[in-house]
């Protein structure tokens, strides 16, 4: 009988120290130990035999640690809440101090002025201009002869890259004749091209890369 109420009796003052542990911050993790094993005690002194002078006590015993074990969860969640409260969570540095970027180096641009002429015995030609540097592409069934044109040109990164050239192409008709096309910059001729006959076409093309190398050897 001495073993139930010992049993007992430690599950009431473990509890105790518990509920009074439970007030006091620093004792907090001791307290949430200590009404575990009050309430292991308290279940030993229910489970043995011959118990009934020693079952009030136990289940109070019990009771009380069960409430001491609830008062530490909430303690112990209000100092958790305060100590969030407190020092809020740092934000990623990526977030508060984002890595400055580098800009872009500007693309260099070499304007070009290319002057077209066709040329030949006939009034008129069908012109096709086609190439990315080209402003769009047209097709002109009847473009009248002699034509000069000048076309600013612009000859960017972009441009050698895609491989992009100027081209025309002066197309005869049934009637026949003869017909020219050439392309230069200044005095300089890129380009140039002669045809004759029925339906015959000179064409005159240049790149990017031909009028780049015209302004490195000009310069």
């Amino acid at each position: 009988m001495r073993g139930r109420n010992e049993a007992a009796w430690t599950a009431v003052v473990l509890a105790v120290l518990a509920l009074v542990g439970a007030l006091v911050p620093v004792l907090d993790l001791v307290t949430g130990l200590l009404a575990v094993v009050g309430a292991v005690f308290g279940i030993l002194a229910l489970t043995r035999k011959r118990r009934r002078n020693s079952r009030p006590l136990a289940i109070t015993g019990l009771a009380l640690n069960v409430v001491a074990l609830a008062a530490w969860a909430i303690a112990i969640t209000t100092i958790v809440g305060l100590v969030l409260d407190t020092y809020p969570p740092s934000t990623p540095r990526d977030a508060s101090s984002p890595v400055p970027t580098t800009p872009g180096t500007p693309e260099i641009v070499y304007p070009v002025t290319l002057t077209v002429e066709l040329t030949g015995n006939v009034p008129q030609v069908r012109a096709i201009w086609l190439g990315g540097l080209n402003e769009e592409y047209r097709d002109e069934p009847t473009e009248d002869l002699p034509l000069t044109q000048e076309h600013d040109v612009y000859l960017t990164d972009a441009a050698f890259s895609a491989g992009d050239y100027f081209s025309v192409t002066a197309v005869l008709g049934e009637t026949g004749g003869t017909v020219s096309c050439r392309l230069r910059v200044g005095d300089r001729i890129l380009a140039e091209d002669t045809a004759s006959g029925r339906d015959e076409a000179a064409s005159c093309q240049v790149t990017a890369f031909d009028m780049r190398d015209y302004r490195h050897s000009a310069g």
